[in-house]
């Protein structure tokens, strides 16, 4: 039986989240490759898509936006940990929700979470034919869309295990040329694109946020490194949810600022044609590069899960974890863009998964308090309303 956890939820609220927060001397190796993995997941080809969002929101109102909905998916992978952290062997979100649960309720999530990672792969697909279309002076990205499908198609077949490698660069890499874009953006800030703050705009960025701070997936993979350890995944979960929202705060507000009503879908090439000809190229190739690699690793992870979860046939696990993307992304391209599916993924998939870990941590509660149903009525009333908003 799961024994009643110690900290609540409520904690991050208080000054006790600086305790957690600050990297002491004690922190082992482990402990810095468990906050790698959880940025390493959230952090990805979803922050391109922010900025477009935000300059229709408005800047500050986006900027009010990142920082509120990182804390709300920083408060639910923690929840998220909490509830699996007194069970003793490790999992991944369907299995745990199984556990939790119920059996029914773990195929639900196992559903979405395919969702989530099909919409994003939707997306990559689209992304790639604009970065690419871009890089080379041409209008066809329908064509740049293919040829981008059709090689990673082949690569994705293929046990490569460069992907993981390069990967792990592109993450280590990402803060630092966050940093040097808002670095070259510095000279060619427009102060009429800082605008102010609009309530009635508050949820327009919603989904595409939220989409690029999923990285509850990687909860599982953080407490089977850190070997249960209730302290130490607390912590690594504070810290891993928390930089991301720095890094997309300072990414979102260099190029909004500079491009304005002007910024693209893929932020990379609106920002790159503002800065010229060198940043085009070098925001571009960064871009196309971290699609790619997004892409091959998603779907690379739903071929083994074909294979291992569901006893599938390696053929028809490459062709189902591929195709199926595909084929939606050339029934949808006339109708959704880049931001539309990052929308519809992350305001419903992403919400329905909110709801869900919400309920686990509320059954996980041997002794139910006022101050738990409160967060997670809190939680649930906020992803219902967002599952809402993205369908209306």
């Amino acid at each position: 039986m799961l024994s009643r956890l110690h900290h609540r939820p409520l904690k991050l609220l208080n000054l006790k989240l600086f305790k957690y927060l600050c990297i002491s001397i004690t922190m082992k190796k482990e402990d810095f490759e468990a906050i790698a993995i959880l940025i390493g997941t959230i952090v990805g080809a979803g922050v391109l898509g922010i900025p477009y969002i935000v300059s229709k929101a408005g800047l500050l109102t986006g900027l009010i936006d990142i920082i509120i909905i990182g804390i709300l998916l920083l408060i639910t992978n923690y929840i998220f940990g909490e509830s699996i952290i007194n069970i003793k062997k490790h999992h991944q979100m369907t299995g745990y929700t199984k556990i939790i649960l119920g059996k029914k309720w773990g195929y639900l999530m196992m559903f979405l979470v395919f969702a989530s990672i099909y919409g994003a792969l939707i997306a990559y697909i689209m992304g790639e034919g604009s970065v690419l279309a871009t890089l080379f002076g041409s209008q066809k990205t329908l064509l740049f869309s293919i040829l981008f499908f059709i090689i990673a198609f082949s690569i994705v077949k293929s046990k490569i295990k460069t992907i993981g490698v390069l990967e792990i660069f592109l993450d280590s890499a990402f803060i630092f040329i966050i940093f040097l874009i808002a670095l070259f953006s510095t000279g060619s800030i427009n102060t009429t694109n800082i605008t102010g703050f609009d309530v009635t705009n508050i949820f327009l960025p919603y989904g595409v946020i939220l989409f690029a701070f999923l990285g509850i997936s990687a909860i599982p993979q953080m407490k089977e490194v850190l070997n249960n350890d209730k302290k130490r995944l607390r912590r690594a979960i504070l810290i891993g949810s928390s930089i991301p929202i720095i890094l997309y705060l300072i990414f979102t507000f260099a190029v909004v600022s500079v491009t304005g009503l002007n910024t693209t879908e893929v932020a990379t090439i609106g920002l790159g044609q503002a800065l010229g000809y060198k940043m085009l190229i070098f925001c571009n190739l960064f871009a196309f590069f971290i699609m790619s690699t997004a892409f091959l690793s998603l779907a690379h992870a739903v071929k083994e899960t074909y294979i291992y979860d569901c006893k599938l046939n390696k053929t028809l696990s490459w062709m189902l974890a591929c195709l199926v993307p595909f084929a939606i992304f050339l029934a949808i391209r006339s109708i959704a863009g880049f931001k539309d599916i990052l929308n519809i993924t992350g305001g419903i998939a992403g919400g329905a998964m909110g709801i869900l870990l919400a309920t686990m941590f509320l059954k996980t509660r041997k002794k139910k308090e006022l101050k738990d149903y409160l967060l997670c009525l809190t939680l649930i009333a906020v992803f219902l309303a967002g599952i809402v908003y993205t369908i209306v």
